[in-house]
């Protein structure tokens, strides 16, 4: 984590705005983490979700076995993110 807040603060940003930037892209890196668990679903059972409420899903996932996530594919995302991230920025 510390060298991306190194990279933040090269590429301009205050003390005071990192932890935000931060918090933000750990938001994307958790949702796309989690649809990347749930596309392991079959597919019948995605196509439900898909309908759910938050609520609903919230539940679900409370009273279910989800897909193994390994921290492989974590860090592929984690890595992805991060890196599309700076691309867009850097422009």
């Amino acid at each position: 984590m510390e060298e991306i807040k190194i990279k933040l603060k090269e590429l301009g940003f205050k003390d005071e705005n990192i932890d935000g930037v931060i918090n933000d892209v750990t938001q994307v890196i958790l949702v796309k983490s989690f649809e990347g668990c749930l596309s392991k679903l079959p597919e019948e059972e995605l196509s439900k979700l898909k309908k759910f409420t938050a609520k609903e899903l919230e539940e679900y996932m409370k009273n279910n076995e989800l897909p193994e996530f390994s921290k492989e594919e974590f860090k592929e995302i984690y890595n992805k993110t991060w890196g599309d991230y700076f691309k867009f920025i850097e422009k």
